[in-house]
């Protein structure tokens, strides 16, 4: 690896657990492989991924045909990952294209074979070495050491980021008006003005210095550019992939339908509503149980399909600020991260123009940058909707905050004037989560057909739930069985000597169900105390 005079790889030397040697045999192979294999270590020889070696470690190595009829060669390196201290992840998640500004330009760059231009440390390198047989021991095995990134080594992605941030870090000093993506080994350039040729010279001069190489192919400068799974152009932001497999036989094929879905739902507003019947058969631990489809299932997949086709999110508009809005559904809340703005391009946030101010002859336009759901899976037996909206809005403002380094300039929460005050000042669920915001609280919605389209809004009463008990209600006691999906729930009428059973015990999925069978018996007044830790409905 050709670095600068007196440049030294930033990678600091891996952490190990013990520093006795590991010795795997190496495997034996046929003679085609042999040679395909000789001829795969001298590829690597030659261009300095690795050296000779007399290292008291081995690990097996063995090659494993591509599509494309090459072969590719592959180490074993469990027991030697075994032995190594994982580093922590630099990068939890991947940058979301919705903070690139709209109408800016893009210059996108893939690098090649990454992990073979970055460098081991010096004293790490023994430890992955492997050998090549001869057949029938006809000759003393050939032996090595990668003095490069080897692929299966656990901190391989860890020290392949470390490397490539600091080879851009040259570029991100020269080029201070430039936002820059770099995750793994994509790189992605966005600035006003288009990129000139001397642009795309100087970012391969500066990578090509520290070793690193574009791939020429992989250079794209026009729409709709192709970045980390999304098609990105000039304002709006799609997957790429929006073909699903909609033949699912096993628990297996579920859970990768699912796990594409959880992919891009935040970019396409794919609901936990419309997943719901999905996640219902995530029943199991056998990836190859089988599983059949109802005629619902088979439809909730051709709604999500069509939302892939169809859906979007948007580039930010920049300068405008950024909103938080929290939509009642008719089944699970939600919220969007959007931006409004009329057509002679102001701001309709409420904090900075009056609604009903706005000109007859000015439109909106709403722009959602993503959407945010609640969990799949509620941390609690029962989730009242005050609770449900409070949880969004400090998901929403945590969102808003990693992608943007702001809190949201505003929020507004589905209720209305006249309940509005009250929930700021009784609802302890809306009061812990809008700890130290200092923009505004409002119930204003946007206008305009997307709007529209995607509302289905419904009012949040103000909640009936008292935080005290009724002197003179009822006190009905509620459980429900796991095991046997059963609710019942008893009290004593005119607080008389005897326990009164409900009449009716039926099955059920949550406590939320045993505590609906009080509200059947008396829906106005009384005082609910479930079993366990769970709280009643609001």
């Amino acid at each position: 690896l050709a670095l600068g005079a007196g440049e030294q790889s930033p990678n600091p030397p891996l952490t190990w657990n013990t520093n006795e040697p590991v010795w795997v045999d190496q495997w034996p192979m046929s003679k085609e492989r042999l040679q395909i294999t000789e001829q795969l270590v001298a590829e690597q020889l030659a261009s300095g991924h690795i050296k000779p070696s007399v290292s008291p470690w081995n690990t097996p190595i063995f090659v494993i045909p591509k599509k494309n009829g090459k072969w590719r060669l592959l180490h074993d390196l469990r027991k030697v990952n075994e032995q190594m201290q994982p580093m922590g992840a630099l990068q939890p998640g991947m940058p979301s294209p919705s903070m690139l500004p709209e109408g800016w330009h893009l210059l996108i760059v893939d690098l090649k074979d990454c992990f073979f231009t970055v460098p081991l440390h010096a004293q790490d390198t023994q430890r992955f070495a492997f050998s090549v047989p001869a057949i029938n021991k006809a000759a003393p095995t050939e032996r090595y050491e990668w003095v490069v990134l080897p692929q299966g080594m656990k901190n391989s992605p860890t020290l392949c980021q470390l490397y490539v941030a600091w080879a851009l870090q040259p570029l991100r000093d020269k080029w201070p008006d430039t936002i820059i993506y770099h995750y793994m080994d994509d790189i992605l350039c966005c600035q006003e003005k288009p990129f000139v040729k001397e642009a795309l010279e100087q970012l391969t001069d500066t990578l090509s210095s520290k070793g690193l190489i574009i791939a020429p192919e992989k250079i794209q400068r026009t729409a709709p550019w192709k970045y980390l799974g999304w098609s990105i152009a000039e304002s709006k932001i799609r997957p790429q992939k929006t073909e699903l497999t909609t033949r699912l036989s096993t628990l297996h094929d579920v859970q990768t339908l699912l796990g594409d879905v959880q992919w891009v739902r935040h970019c396409v507003g794919i609901s936990n509503t419309d997943i719901a019947p999905l996640t219902a058969l995530l029943r199991g631990t056998n990836p190859a149980n089988k599983i059949t489809l109802t005629p619902e299932q088979h439809a909730v997949l051709q709604r999500i399909t069509q939302k892939l086709h169809l859906a979007w999110s948007s580039r930010r508009l920049l300068n405008l600020p950024i909103s938080l809005i929290i939509c009642n559904g008719k089944d699970s809340p939600y919220a969007v991260v959007c931006q409004w703005q009329n057509r002679s391009g102001e701001s309709l946030s409420p904090i900075l123009i009056n609604a009903t101010a706005k000109r007859k002859n000015q439109k909106d336009v709403f722009h959602i940058l993503e959407w945010v759901f609640l969990s799949v899976q509620p941390k609690t037996s029962i989730q009242t909707r005050t609770e449900a909206v409070g949880e969004l809005i400090r998901k929403g403002r945590s969102r808003i905050l990693e992608i943007s380094g702001q809190e949201p300039n505003d929020i507004s929460i589905p209720v209305n004037m006249a309940d509005l005050e009250w929930w700021l000042q009784n609802a302890v669920a809306i009061q812990n989560a809008l700890l130290g915001f200092c923009g505004k609280v409002h119930s204003c919605q946007p206008q305009g057909k997307l709007w529209q389209v995607l509302q289905r809004n419904q009012w949040i009463e103000k909640s009936k739930v008292s935080r005290e008990p009724l002197s003179d209600g009822v006190t009905v006691y509620t459980d429900a069985g796991k095991r046997l999906r059963r609710a019942a729930c008893v009290w004593k009428e005119d607080r008389g000597p005897v326990w009164v059973p409900s009449k009716n015990v039926k099955p059920v999925l949550t406590h939320h169900d045993s505590s609906s069978e009080q509200e059947d018996r008396d829906p106005d007044s009384g005082n609910t105390v479930p079993s366990g830790n769970d709280s009643p409905q609001d």
